[in-house]
């Protein structure tokens, strides 16, 4: 349901009303609730966890391994940190946790500002370490390093970059740090901001498939995935959400 401005008939989702009675319009007017009642968070008969990629950051664009390095979001990036936000609303958080790093946590504060809640830093959503690649692209890894990287992708992700993590390793905490939360908040929807690698095995642990299996679903900046916990297991209900960076897409391409 919708509320639309009297003087511009834009409109707006009831559900922003939850955290005001009134909104500022781009045209200067305040729209009224109205009659309109004000949105009432449903029960939540699951334990949902609402998974969020970081915002764009320059290293995303140039194709450079971040690993758990204190890379930051760019222009593009705080804008798909707005846009995710308002997405978020509709999934009515009770929780919010962030990976501690500075693209995660930037990304986290938007959704906070428009909630209300506190955010969680936690190294436990960390991307994985890639040691000495952080920094450089898989193509010049492989090109410098062909032993190292052949290793790496023929042990199915068993063995570790140089002075970094495994994927088992990612997995195991990530996995860990979502059933500690599912015991903390059970029957609650918790907002995860992280990377693409806790995402990826998130899923994958809910789908059953072999680490390899996590590069044939894509994980984009500010997307959002959410998986539940109920009577009979865990289940994926959402995968690599992006709908809601269309404005930011046409701020890029000069579209309307």
């Amino acid at each position: 349901m919708a509320i639309r401005c009297a003087d511009c008939g834009r409109e707006y989702d009831v559900t922003l009303f939850q955290f005001g009675r009134t909104v500022k319009c781009d045209c200067g007017n305040t729209v009224q609730m109205a009659a309109v009642q004000k949105a009432e968070r449903p029960a939540v008969p699951l334990t949902r966890f609402i998974l969020v990629r970081h915002g764009l950051t320059d290293w995303n664009r140039e194709g450079r391994i971040q690993g758990q390095q204190p890379t930051h979001l760019n222009a593009r990036g705080v804008q798909e940190a707005k846009l995710v936000a308002r997405r978020l609303l509709r999934e009515m958080p009770q929780n919010l946790y962030s990976s501690d790093l500075p693209r995660s946590m930037e990304t986290a504060a938007e959704t906070a500002r428009l909630t209300g809640l506190g955010v969680a830093p936690t190294p436990k959503l960390r991307e994985a370490s890639f040691g000495r690649w952080e920094g450089r692209s898989f193509k010049d890894v492989q090109a410098e390093s062909p032993g190292d990287f052949t290793n790496w992708v023929e042990s199915d992700f068993h063995k570790a970059p140089p002075g970094g993590e495994t994927a088992a390793a990612l997995r195991e905490r990530v996995i860990a740090f979502i059933a500690e939360i599912a015991e903390k908040h059970p029957n609650q929807a918790s907002v995860l901001f992280t990377h693409g690698g806790p995402c990826k095995y998130a899923i994958a642990h809910v789908l059953g498939i072999p680490p390899t299996g996590v590069y044939r679903y894509a994980i984009d900046n500010a997307s959002v995935h959410v998986i539940e916990l109920g009577p009979y297991g865990w289940r994926l209900k959402l995968l690599n959400d992006t709908c809601h960076l269309a404005e930011a897409e046409q701020e890029t391409t000069g579209t309307q």
